[in-house]
């Protein structure tokens, strides 16, 4: 609501070159005159704001005064007013206008995420949408407190969350956990068999190790204890730490249809506009039904601001409707053999980034519907995974 009270009150900006500003400036601060929004333009230009005293103050203060290149731009409900000549229109609508805006003041109007360096700014407010904080949430009823812990609660990935409503706008601050933090290092664990296979090599910086090169271990299995019992001190809890090698096969399958259907764009398009207050979307057209049978949708929001300035929660909203028929479409098997090669290796590639292949079995088969492929790899790959001991359970 600051920007709607500056509209109202009236501003000017003044732009000028910046060694002339940078004199005004100096003057301005020597009286205590305040202005603020100093900004660079380029070209050597430079500009800044004042509100109307402050602004008739200048004027005096700089009487006499070389200003080079000044330009002074009137912002405000007054300029405004003379603008459109004081019109009966003008004013009833800068009424109706103010008092949406001032209704609308009980309600976000946006939300501001940052802090996030994993997690995307659409699932943070998808989880506090979930909890009651979207653009057009009743601001009375947002127990800011509640919703932080919510969210650290909900995401593993945070450690932190804070929630402050300036106004209309929620700022929303998180920070992430870190992969290790002081608590991680210290607390006591096993490794586990991540998987099936037979041992290869066994590198521990932690804990006491539970099998030997050349024995087979089931998933789930220790590897390294985190347990250790010592004649002296008897039994204590560490962090097993360290990497487990062993063979292992890791399968893969793609299934690629050779009967499907594709789309063909018929060229008809529609197009229809609506307007969203809030998060509610009004529409501007009688009819909301679209003919098409199978139709793509292209939605693209433009969001309303006041006099180029005072960003509104509102926006208008254009569908693009874009009408297609479906077509048979067959595929013969040795392109379905290089697509499902494609997706196999788009499923493997992760995993095999980090493992030593040692050797790779395809082996495929056709119903005439649909082409299946399956890949069978050897490997030696780290199955170490680490699992904290449970020491609150006797608590």
């Amino acid at each position: 609501m600051g920007r709607l009270y500056e509209y109202f009150r009236g501003s000017y900006t003044v732009t000028a070159k910046a060694e002339s500003v940078c004199r005004a400036l100096s003057l301005l601060m020597k009286n205590n005159v305040p202005f603020y929004k100093v900004k660079a333009e380029g070209d050597g230009f430079v500009s800044f704001r004042l509100e109307p005293d402050a602004f008739r103050k200048y004027i005096v203060l700089t009487e006499g005064q070389i200003i080079e290149d000044e330009r002074v731009e009137h912002f405000g409900f007054a300029s405004a007013a003379l603008k459109y000549k004081m019109r009966f229109g003008f004013f009833l609508g800068a009424l109706l206008c103010a008092a949406l805006l001032a209704a609308s003041s009980f309600f976000v109007w946006d939300i501001n995420v940052t802090g996030q360096t994993g997690l995307s700014e659409a699932e943070i407010l998808e989880t506090l949408a979930a909890h009651g904080l979207y653009i057009g949430a009743y601001i009375p009823n947002i127990d800011a407190v509640r919703l932080e812990n919510e969210l650290v609660i909900e995401s593993e990935s945070l450690s932190y969350a804070s929630i402050n409503l300036r106004g209309t706008v929620a700022e929303v601050v998180v920070r992430e956990q870190k992969n290790k933090d002081v608590e991680e290092l210290s607390h006591p664990s096993n490794l586990i068999a991540d998987c099936d296979g037979q041992i290869e090599a066994i590198e521990v910086r932690g804990g006491m190790p539970s099998v030997k090169r050349g024995q087979i271990v089931k998933k789930g299995q220790i590897l390294v204890s985190g347990v250790i019992d010592s004649q002296a001190v008897g039994y204590r809890l560490v962090r097993a730490r360290g990497e487990v090698f062993a063979k292992i096969t890791l399968s893969y399958k793609a299934e690629m249809p050779l009967v499907s259907e594709k789309k063909v764009y018929t060229g008809d398009k529609k197009v229809k506009t609506s307007i969203k207050f809030f998060s509610k979307k009004i529409n501007l057209f009688g009819n909301s039904e679209i003919s098409y049978e199978k139709y793509d949708t292209i939605e693209e929001e433009k969001r309303i601001c006041l006099f180029d300035r005072i960003e509104l929660p509102l926006f208008i909203v254009k569908s693009t409707y874009s009408e297609y028929v479906s077509e048979p479409e067959n595929t013969d098997e040795k392109t379905a053999y290089v697509l499902a090669k494609k997706e196999i290796l788009r499923q493997s590639e992760e995993a095999l980034s980090s493992v030593q292949i040692l050797a790779r079995e395809e082996r495929w088969e056709s119903d005439g519907d649909v082409f299946t492929l399956y890949t069978d790899i050897d490997c030696i790959a780290n199955i170490a995974k680490e699992v904290f001991i449970d020491t609150d359970g006797d608590k």
